[in-house]
């Protein structure tokens, strides 16, 4: 029975397959044996959510945790529906139209 083929990194470029065949490096997109090209990027909304916490509001309208704070501190974002242990809690109902108007 035939040895199969050792497959290794090339040290000197990292995306090289050495085919043990011929002893040759070689693109491992070109010899079928690299990762799949990727898909095509499509276009994501945020997940649908009854509550906001802090992280889930910044990332709602693409900011930090830390400028949420200080546009907080300014008055630039809505009073929270309820405030807990964890912090402030708002409903979606209230980030929606916030979000919808402050656009």
């Amino acid at each position: 029975m035939a040895e199969p083929a050792r497959v290794g990194l090339d040290p000197e470029w990292r995306g090289s397959y050495n085919i043990d065949e011929d002893d040759s490096w070689v693109d491992p997109v070109e010899a079928g044996i690299g990762p799949p090209a990727p898909a095509e990027p499509t276009k994501r909304s945020a997940p649908a959510r009854a509550v906001y916490g802090l992280y889930e509001l910044a990332g709602a309208i693409g900011i930090g945790v830390t400028a949420l704070a200080n546009r907080r501190a300014r008055g630039k974002v809505p009073e929270p529906d309820a405030v807990l242990r964890c912090g402030p809690i708002w409903l979606a109902p209230t980030v929606e139209e916030w979000i919808a108007t402050s656009s």
